[in-house]
């Protein structure tokens, strides 16, 4: 049985109306008629469907999502939204947090001097470090914790500290 023959059946919605609602009411059906006229729909409308339906307006990136779709309309297509990054291509943020940590744990073993050559987005190696001044017990936790952080977001190993005791070796 197809989804659109099983929705008929139940009162579930697409996965396309994800943002709008859960269950079917008349607007959506008579939507879904129109659409299923259409059927198969382009590539490039999928596509741009795609992008409508992950938006998220509490997300701190909506902002530039909804410019993405925007964009996508008025050009008809995009290459945009989710899965759209070849695999192993990092996003250019995922390379500053990843300097983040190199530069924190740096700072942290006590040998800043090891990462000297990094930038954290504009922010030189000399500049953030001079913001955590002096190491302390209390600092070293903090950056750890920040650390641990960027990490759970970006799914970037743990530190080899973090994995003594893991069974199967490193993270």
């Amino acid at each position: 049985m197809s989804d659109h023959q099983h929705q008929s059946l139940t009162n579930a919605c697409r996965p396309c109306w994800r943002n709008c609602a859960l269950q079917r009411d008349a607007e959506i059906i008579a939507i879904d008629a129109l659409e299923d006229r259409l059927a198969p729909l382009p590539a490039n409308l999928v596509k741009i469907r795609q992008l409508i339906t992950a938006l998220e307006l509490c997300h701190h990136k909506a902002e530039r999502w909804v410019q993405n779709i925007i964009e996508a309309i008025a050009s008809g297509d995009s290459d945009k939204g989710l899965g759209t990054r070849p695999p192993g291509q990092l996003h250019p943020s995922e390379i500053v947090w990843q300097h983040a940590c190199k530069l924190l744990e740096s700072w942290r073993a006590g040998n800043p001097s090891s990462e000297a050559d990094l930038t954290v987005g504009d922010l030189s190696a000399t500049q953030l470090l001079a913001g955590l001044g002096e190491p302390t017990p209390l600092k070293q936790w903090q950056v750890q914790r920040v650390i641990d952080k960027i990490r759970s977001h970006i799914h970037w190993p743990q530190s080899v500290d973090d994995c003594v005791g893991n069974i199967g070796g490193c993270c």
